[in-house]
């Protein structure tokens, strides 16, 4: 077993939370699951939820694949590349905790502009920048869901959910192929992966009963706390954990 009763029992009950999450408004199974199970046993991180992130989300994408935004799916895609070459640079530059702060305060900042009310257009320029912030925020803090929620957090619920879930899809396999060549992937991520796999799936078909009430206002409001509270989770942790 590779991890006791117990910690398999937290896991599961922390993947459903996180997969029921995800599944209805778009991201959340790294942000509710990984930062606990990283601290209660870091076997359980990263590749097992990677592994499963990759799973829910080709589910997520395929339920609402009808209203995929291909425009702006592109412009996301081709600003994660040298997002994520741009996070490589900062980190060695600057170093993680700097590079965290700064990626905290910046989604945090963004957060309260937008619950102003403020509105932020997409276009191709912010949805390439989104896709920037995406690949900096994922390489510093495996976080490139905040910034793509921002800029889509006042579309309709199926289009923010298909079109964030194929950037992670990308993002998932590309890290994934990369983790294989590297060797970082064992059996024992593929059998947690498998133990938890039915708990992602029951998040998943619970999250059917919560998209048709969680939209427009309570969407909107849904991902700036999600947002919100992942970014202050991240600026705490840096500032006092280091």
């Amino acid at each position: 077993m590779p991890a006791s009763l117990p910690v398999l029992a937290l896991a599961w009950v922390l993947t459903l939370a996180g997969a029921a999450v995800h599944g209805t408004i778009g991201m959340g199974i790294a942000l509710v699951s990984v930062p606990i199970l990283a601290l209660v046993d870091p076997a359980l991180v990263p590749v097992p939820q990677m592994l499963l992130a990759l799973v829910l989300n080709g589910f997520v994408f395929w339920r609402d694949r009808g209203a995929l935004d291909t425009r702006g799916l592109g412009w996301v895609i081709a600003g994660r590349v040298p997002g994520a070459a741009l996070g490589a640079w900062l980190v060695a530059i600057l170093g993680v905790r700097l590079l965290s702060i700064t990626v905290a305060s910046s989604i945090l900042a963004a957060v309260l502009i937008l619950a102003s009310g403020v509105t932020l257009a997409r276009t191709r320029a912010t949805c390439f920048l989104a896709g920037v912030g995406s690949g900096v925020g994922n390489h510093v803090a495996a976080m490139g869901g905040p910034a793509l929620a921002l800029i889509y957090h006042r579309a309709a619920g199926p289009t923010l959910r298909s079109t964030i879930s194929t950037v992670f899809i990308v993002g998932n396999v590309i890290n994934l192929v990369a983790r294989a060549v590297a060797g970082q992937i064992v059996p024992a991520d593929l059998t947690l992966a498998g133990l938890l796999l039915p708990a992602m799936l029951l998040g998943l078909w619970s999250s059917r009963f919560l998209t048709s009430r969680v939209e427009g206002a309570v969407l909107r409001a849904a991902i700036l706390w999600v947002s919100g509270l992942a970014a202050a989770g991240l600026l705490a942790k840096s500032l006092l954990v280091g």
